[in-house]
């Protein structure tokens, strides 16, 4: 699914949320920069997959983007909550 079709992409990952893997680490940070927006829950359940990866699988290396992503879902909390229902 292009990028471009946000709504599309938003609902899609929402809906296969438990397949999506953390470890898409190139390409899952921009989908979920993508739907922040407009989609802050998506985002941070994104954003939530690649830090979970981060930190289950101890990628010492990686630890700095995992603070990166903790910032960001501090960021989006208010937004992805009240979009909740």
């Amino acid at each position: 699914m292009r990028i471009d079709e946000t709504d599309r992409a938003a609902a899609f990952a929402q809906s296969h949320i438990d397949k999506i893997s953390g470890r898409y680490w190139e390409i899952l940070p921009q989908y979920a920069r993508t739907f922040e927006a407009e989609h802050p829950l998506v985002a941070t359940l994104l954003y939530r997959k690649l830090l979970e990866d981060v930190l289950d699988n101890a990628r010492s290396k990686a630890y700095h983007h995992a603070a990166d992503y903790w910032h960001t879902l501090a960021k989006l909390a208010p937004a992805s909550t009240s979009r909740i229902h």
